[in-house]
């Protein structure tokens, strides 16, 4: 899924914010003009890694034309803060972080007022939005689930682990019928089984 978002900071202007499959990625020469680099292309060649580096369509309208444009995820836009030597890096870095992803990934949009504004105008985009939301809860909770059976299975091996230890432990020897009454078995019962799936012949 892709989604385009535009954010507003007095300072630092508009910030658009390119998400693909749930992850955030930032215009890379956006960016690298914002944290004051002379010559953005090269900061971005420089500092950012290609893995990291994805291409959204964007609609230029003083243009009238659509462009292909350079997006970086979160690891290389923190290169490219790190790197940065203007003063107001910093309180970039703290406005990203500290506001637009923690809001992005609660909400899954950036709810400042104009953004609320337009989930009440636009029934197409609100619909939208609780889509998406629908969709990363069932992902969390289909999750979730696999957490729990595996948990579930871990506690369940580790008292056979327990047990087996036991077993081989025991300075004394242990008798089939020992064994197979732990069970609710018979020593001939459990020798069937044995023998049955193979592991003693």
């Amino acid at each position: 899924m892709k989604q385009m978002q535009t954010f507003a900071h007095n300072m630092f202007g508009n910030l658009e914010v390119f998400i693909k499959d749930g992850k955030e990625y930032f215009p890379a020469t956006d960016v690298a003009k914002i944290l004051g680099y002379s010559n953005p292309h090269d900061a971005v060649s420089k500092h950012c890694k290609k893995d990291g580096v994805a291409f959204c369509e964007v609609v230029i309208p003083e243009k009238n034309q659509t462009v292909e444009k350079k997006f970086i995820n979160e690891p290389n836009l923190y290169r490219l803060i790190v790197k940065s030597k203007l003063p107001q890096a910093e309180q970039f870095e703290k406005w990203v972080f500290e506001e637009v992803l923690p809001s992005i990934r609660k909400h899954g949009a950036y709810m400042t007022p104009p953004t609320i504004n337009a989930l009440l105008q636009d029934p197409d985009l609100l619909i939208g939005l609780a889509s998406q939301l629908k969709h990363e809860q069932q992902a969390r909770e289909v999750a979730e689930q696999k957490n729990l059976m595996l948990t579930q299975q871990v506690a369940e091996n580790a008292s056979k682990i327990t047990y087996l230890d036991q077993i081989l432990q025991s300075k004394d020897t242990v008798t089939v019928s020992q064994i197979a009454a732990d069970y609710g078995l018979s020593a001939v019962r459990l020798n069937k089984i044995l023998k049955d799936e193979k592991v003693q012949y």
